[in-house]
């Protein structure tokens, strides 16, 4: 952002470093799908660790208690 800062004022300066940022089409597309994946692939590691700790888990079992209020 300081580029952008020093560039103030400079229409012509501006411009080539909005370019220098500026991603077209198919890079947007790329940039979409590796985000999606990557977020598609840490809730599935999540989900994986979730099931792998219940697994390994000891299984309580809670006494049944009847309801005895109104």
């Amino acid at each position: 952002m300081s580029e952008l800062d020093e560039a103030a004022g400079n229409i012509r300066a501006t411009c080539f470093i909005a370019d220098k940022v500026m991603y077209d089409d198919a890079q947007c597309a790329q940039l979409v799908s590796t985000f999606c994946q990557f977020f598609v692939d840490k809730v599935r590691r999540i989900r994986d660790n979730i099931l792998a700790a219940l697994q390994s888990s000891v299984c309580r079992a809670f006494a049944v208690r009847p309801h005895l209020g109104p």
